[in-house]
């Protein structure tokens, strides 16, 4: 059974109280994690080829879902970025750069 949005909102209004909580935490490490998926992302992008361009765009979605749901840190995080293969090829393939971030 579908619910029509303005059947939530004659709810809601019933309602006498509600709240709404937020928990932020940060973490540097994430930071640093975040910051460097976005430029390889970029620097990738420059590079122009087929292959970058596909691993650019599941780098993209990788930071945005990092962005907007919360994030196991766990094994399918470092997974994720796995597409490079190791990190010789990645020096050889993209250069010290991309190694690096």
């Amino acid at each position: 059974m579908t619910v029509a949005a303005s059947q939530v909102f004659s709810f809601l209004e019933q309602c006498s109280t509600w709240s709404i909580e937020k928990h932020e935490i940060h973490l540097a490490a994430f930071s640093v994690l975040r910051r460097s998926i976005r430029r390889i992302a970029v620097r990738l992008n420059e590079d122009g080829d087929d292959e970058a361009q596909e691993i650019t765009d599941k780098l993209r979605s990788l930071l945005s879902e990092c962005l907007t749901v919360p994030v196991s840190f766990d094994d399918s995080l470092v997974e994720s970025i796995a597409v490079f293969g190791d990190a010789d090829a990645v020096d050889r393939r993209w250069g010290h750069e991309i190694r690096t971030a």
